[in-house]
């Protein structure tokens, strides 16, 4: 017969919410890894989705509006073939802090693979108004010079946005007429931003 005293069940006890714990941490690492692109630290494509479609949800039921800003380096491969592929993951990474440092955690932004970023956008900003507004202020952050040791250069891009309810009615059609406007970006010229079913901005 097993006799516990109140001392061994409250060990056991401290034990079982250790291994708890430990289990919980563990879940929560392979989620974040599975979720997120390893370089940037920025979520990556699979968990994009997941947000997009729950801010589409949000906007039906309060009438707010949403935006997705679709950023694509131009002519990325130049870096890569001219400096190295180690040269451009640290570009990627600095392009990566400067979108970052645009919204200060205000919106969400995603690394969608490559040399390819999207920001989920929400609140005033999502308004068609001031998009042209936030496009710009990201088209100039990010070609800012780059300095890494004794190289100087700067990237440039092409960006694309389109809101929901107006311009899409789901989320997958809101992300394709974002990457449509900026492939008209791109198409323009590059090195320039475009709202959907508009000219683009030099």
């Amino acid at each position: 017969k097993l006799i516990r005293t109140g001392r061994d069940l409250k060990r056991h006890s401290e034990e079982l919410e250790h291994k708890q714990d430990e289990t919980q941490k563990l879940s929560d690492l392979n989620y974040y890894i599975a979720n997120h692109d390893h370089m940037t630290g920025l979520p990556n494509r699979q968990e994009f989705k997941t947000k997009l479609e729950e801010k589409v949800s949000e906007s039906d039921r309060t009438g707010a509006p949403v935006a997705v800003v679709f950023v694509d380096l131009d002519n990325f491969k130049f870096v890569n073939d001219s400096f190295g592929h180690g040269i451009g993951d640290q570009v990627l990474m600095i392009v990566a802090e400067r979108i970052m440092s645009v919204h200060n955690g205000a919106h969400q932004a995603i690394r969608f693979g490559g040399d390819e970023f999207v920001l989920i956008v929400n609140g005033e900003t999502a308004q068609k108004s001031a998009l042209n507004e936030f496009m710009a202020r990201l088209r100039n952050e990010i070609t800012k010079t780059i300095q890494i040791d004794d190289l100087s250069f700067h990237v440039t891009c092409s960006i694309g946005a389109a809101c929901y309810p107006q311009d899409a009615d789901s989320a997958a059609q809101l992300l394709r007429n974002a990457d449509k406007a900026m492939f008209d970006a791109k198409s323009a010229g590059r090195d320039s931003y475009c709202l959907l079913y508009t000219s683009p901005s030099p």
